[in-house]
């Protein structure tokens, strides 16, 4: 009887350590995310999607000449993707649809990016849209806002 309780002891310790190990990965590479960088909550989506599907959750962190964007739910420490900031084109800001609201934070602003990243979108809130898009102006000339 000993070794059955000892067993069960053992599996449930392992389940727990799969269930707070990765909980605790993701807090320590937000805080190390936040410690290199200005970061904020925004999505992406790439490409057409129709009905406003295809936004990934993330985190953003600026630097002095790049966007670095990383999954919500990934314990990667390399981003995901990565956007120049004399490479975005900012074509158009507009208010999520009612279609995309649904996959967004709330009260999220979308942001339509042209030229090399033509076809890629961001969503953040209206204060991150603010930085954002001062970010992008102070761009060396060739990039920044085209007809925002």
């Amino acid at each position: 009887m000993g070794d059955w309780v000892i067993l069960t002891e053992i599996a449930l310790l392992v389940v727990l350590a799969a269930i707070v190990v990765p909980v605790v990965g993701l807090f320590a590479r937000r805080r190390w995310l936040s410690s290199r960088g200005r970061v904020f909550d925004c999505a992406l989506r790439r490409g057409p999607h129709p009905r406003g599907s295809g936004w990934m959750l993330g985190t953003a962190r600026y630097s002095a000449d790049r966007l670095s964007w990383y999954r919500t739910y990934s314990l990667a420490i390399r981003p995901r993707v990565e956007l120049g900031r004399d490479e975005i084109e900012v074509v158009r800001v507009h208010p999520a649809t009612a279609h995309e609201k649904r996959d967004l934070l709330p009260d999220s602003i979308v942001v339509d990016l042209g030229g090399r990243h033509g076809g890629t979108q961001i969503a953040m809130d209206r204060d991150h849209l603010t930085a954002f898009l001062s970010w992008a102006e102070a761009a060396a000339p060739g990039g920044g806002l085209r007809g925002a």
